[in-house]
């Protein structure tokens, strides 16, 4: 069954606005949370302080150490990725309007410290995953 997340995109350590702009993918780092093919993804970015994206995970369990899309990651995050493995993401959808800034998100349930989404949520914030749904 397809799972859908709410991801935070640091652009301190990741350009997600370029990166899906440009390439329109990511190799997104897993961690350990359980992606499966299919998985829906919205990007909440930080410094625009709203979800601008809506992703697809293409594939998982990834492993490279040298990935087309390393411009676009800190120095930091390329270094603390080697070895470990990343996940395809595929750009669907950009949404450029304001009804998904952290304001009106907040009115769902999106939490006033964002360090919560520092690892991607799929069970937790419903109300807000499922009106942030509206507008893609």
């Amino acid at each position: 069954m397809e799972k859908v997340w709410l991801a935070f995109a640091n652009t301190d350590k990741f350009d997600a606005i370029n990166c899906f702009r440009v390439l329109r993918y990511s190799n997104w780092k897993m961690g350990n949370r359980r992606f499966s093919v299919g998985d829906i993804i919205y990007f909440y970015v930080s410094s625009e302080r709203k979800v601008m994206f809506k992703t697809r995970v293409e594939a998982i369990n990834l492993y490279n150490d040298n990935w087309d899309d390393d411009q676009y990651w800190s120095a930091r995050e390329r270094r603390n990725a080697i070895g470990k493995r990343r996940m395809r993401i595929v750009l669907l959808e950009e949404y450029n309007g304001q009804d998904l800034d952290d304001e009106r998100l907040r009115m769902y349930g999106l939490p006033e410290r964002l360090s919560p989404l520092e690892q991607p949520v799929y069970k937790k914030y419903i109300d807000c995953i499922e009106y942030i749904q509206k507008h893609f």
